[in-house]
């Protein structure tokens, strides 16, 4: 395949002289900078999962337990929201400036959390640490592209990922002894002191953009109020949407197509200010109308949806259908993250060798789908689905899924000019987040929905089928416990279930890989500047 120069490279840089001088500084900045974002990133992982792990303590000493999933909710909306912000927002008042608001944001949303007394309390905390870890990610990949070669970028990308898994891994088995031991408290104020660090750092050494010479006044006139509005309302309405449909609301109810229909009506009411009004676009929508950075941020969206039935989905199998405790189930996903750190790593490390990532886009889409088929085909195993096939598919997707990570923001950097890069990381970033959102909620609504007709029909002549589903709806631990032959038809219901839903899945993992075969090979230059 012949490499196809982008013209658009030749603009010019965003980069301030003192970043792009010669070479041996450079390295020594990369070792000084990039690690201050990755105890950023680190802790943003760290608490995702830390989080997950104590809502439901949470819940339980508020008193509202139907109410505590708002605490993840919360966090979700604003993290989705504000991801694409970032990058106009970081043109505008400089990279040190944006970076260094949204550690002090995460950190004080953190310690709010610490100290809140309700859960409404807690949830605006949680809020606020969303807007600043929405940026954490976002802010490390547009930096990173500042400071690193094209042909190294998915190397540092990999080891950055390498560094969110750690955080990730951890999170859960931590949050759970912190707050065992100390309570659900201290598992909050324990970051605080890795945010404070991580604040000073990022203010200390990212030194990446020229400081801004211009007024207050003169800086907030550029910024798109409009367009920002109306991104952050729709994207808010959007996620909303699909976190409380099919669960606090039917879909079909009132609130829910009002929500849906309010979110499509602004999202298109932003594409058409940011095409005919905005006069620096806060997400120029003009990017999404070139091929690859289109089929980029789409792949991306189904990648992340794919991704997320992964890591929400089997674990559940594991407890319904092979009747594993939790705790092991947690575990059995182990190949999964490991693997994806693997795929992301060995994808730059390729980059970096050889300049090229199409043909690891298209099999990191292709390895995803076939891992999707997989898994469809061998749930409807039931109780006799081979494990070691399971991880192995684990294995195969997770790797495939860290290629595509790390693979597809190489491409859509390297199909746009310099001064395009951070707005379009942080659309880039949205579409992950979003399909991770309607990924999870849509899985989860169609797994229940087959789940109810097959106990349905599965236990049509139990006297006490009705009592039955309302008990596993409530716990699935009942299920060990149940007389043999009900307990049978129990998981062979479950394991179709699974099976629909991975099988309908396959489709969105079929489009992400027609998306990646219209993503085109761009060069990818050795020097920051692109010279």
């Amino acid at each position: 395949m012949v490499d196809q120069v982008n013209l658009a490279t030749e603009q010019t840089s965003l980069l301030y002289p003192e970043v792009s001088r010669k070479k041996e500084e450079l390295s020594v900045n990369k070792w000084t900078i990039l690690p201050a974002l990755w105890v950023g990133g680190f802790l943003s992982a760290l608490d995702m999962t830390i989080v997950a792990s104590l809502y439901p303590v949470i819940g339980s000493e508020f008193k509202l337990m139907n109410n505590a999933s708002y605490i993840v909710t919360a966090y979700l909306i604003t993290n989705t929201a504000f991801q694409p912000l970032y990058g106009r927002l970081s043109d505008i008042f400089g990279r040190r400036p944006t970076v260094v608001f949204a550690n002090a944001a995460f950190t004080l949303g953190t310690f709010w959390c610490g100290i809140s007394r309700s859960l409404p309390e807690l949830c605006m905390a949680r809020a606020l640490a969303g807007i600043g870890g929405g940026g954490l990610g976002t802010m490390s990949s547009i930096i990173s592209s500042d400071i690193v070669s094209l042909r190294e970028r998915g190397t540092w990308q990999g080891i950055t990922n390498i560094v969110w898994g750690i955080g990730g891994s951890l999170g859960g088995p931590l949050g759970g002894l912190i707050a065992q031991r100390w309570g659900w408290r201290t598992a909050f104020h324990f970051q605080v002191p890795m945010g404070i660090l991580s604040t000073i750092l990022v203010a200390w050494r990212v030194r990446v953009k020229p400081t801004v010479r211009n007024s207050n006044a003169s800086l907030l006139s550029r910024i798109d109020y409009l367009g920002s509005f109306l991104l952050v309302t729709g994207i808010t309405a959007l996620v909303v949407t699909f976190n409380m449909g099919g669960d606090a609301f039917p879909w079909v109810s009132p609130v829910i197509i009002t929500l849906l229909v309010s979110s499509v009506l602004i999202l298109f009411a932003f594409y058409w200010v940011e095409k005919n009004i905005a006069v620096e676009p806060i997400a120029p929508v003009e990017i999404l109308s070139q091929p690859t950075p289109l089929n980029v941020c789409l792949g991306n969206f189904f990648n992340a949806f794919c991704s997320f039935v992964i890591v929400y989905e089997l674990p559940l199998f594991f407890e319904t259908t092979l009747l594993m405790p939790s705790s092991e189930a947690g575990v059995r996903i182990f190949p999964y993250v490991i693997s994806t750190s693997v795929g992301s790593l060995c994808s730059g490390l390729y980059m970096k060798k050889t300049g090229r990532y199409r043909n690891l886009v298209i099999a990191g889409f292709f390895f995803m789908l076939m891992g999707i088929v997989s898994f469809a085909v061998l749930t409807s195993f039931g109780h006799r689905t081979p494990l070691i096939l399971i991880s192995l598919c684990l294995a195969m997707t997770g790797c495939s899924y860290g290629m595509n990570l790390t693979s597809t923001l190489i491409a859509i950097i390297s199909s746009l000019a310099p001064e395009e890069q951070a707005v379009a990381t942080g659309l880039s970033y949205l579409f992950r987040a979003t399909g991770s959102v309607i990924g999870i909620s849509l899985s989860q609504t169609t797994t229940l929905s087959i789940l109810m007709k097959q106990l349905a029909s599965n236990l049509k002549d139990d006297p006490d089928k009705d009592d039955l589903i309302r008990r596993l709806r409530e716990s699935i631990s009942i299920i060990p416990n149940l007389p043999k032959d009900i307990q049978k038809l129990v998981i062979k219901s479950y394991a179709t279930a699974f099976t629909w839903t991975f099988a309908l899945v396959a489709i969105i993992a079929f489009a992400g890989f027609w998306c990646s075969l219209r993503i085109k090979q761009f060069y990818l230059h050795t020097s920051v500047d692109r010279s």
